[in-house]
């Protein structure tokens, strides 16, 4: 049996660490001031984002109840497009072909499978792989 949620080998990401405080010219401590970003935490390894399916869907001749996304690159969104449409209403929007393809690319599923997906298992994918399209602020 094949698992179509093949895990491919991929780059381990380095979390960055927040910088503490630097001296200032009077040798006291500078503060980041309000309203510069601050890096966050981010885990150590890989992201690998696993989507448990309400509705097991055919991958690759195969009926799967889960599938795996691998992190993206800039060059799946040089491919595809950025999934994200932006706009000023503070919400997020999907622009679903380039979503349904990103989500096919990452899963190494058809562009179909995706399709295919309960309504509410393609808008638990897209959200779980929307913040690698949105910028850090």
């Amino acid at each position: 049996m094949t698992d179509v949620t093949q895990q491919s080998a991929e780059p381990r990401v380095r979390t960055r660490e927040p910088q503490p405080p630097t001296p200032s010219g009077n040798g006291q401590q500078q503060q980041p001031s309000q309203g510069q970003a601050t890096p966050a935490a981010q885990p150590e390894g890989p992201w690998i984002g696993k989507l448990p399916l309400r509705k097991p869907v055919n991958a690759h001749g195969e009926m799967v109840s889960e599938l795996t996304f691998r992190e993206p690159t800039g060059g799946d969104i040089a491919d595809c497009g950025n999934p994200i449409v932006p706009g000023g209403t503070g919400r997020m929007q999907f622009d679903g072909p380039v979503m349904t393809e990103m989500m096919a690319r990452l899963a190494v599923v058809t562009p179909k499978t995706i399709r295919d997906l309960h309504p509410k298992d393609w808008t638990n994918g897209a959200y779980m792989i929307a913040g690698f399209f949105l910028p850090d602020m």
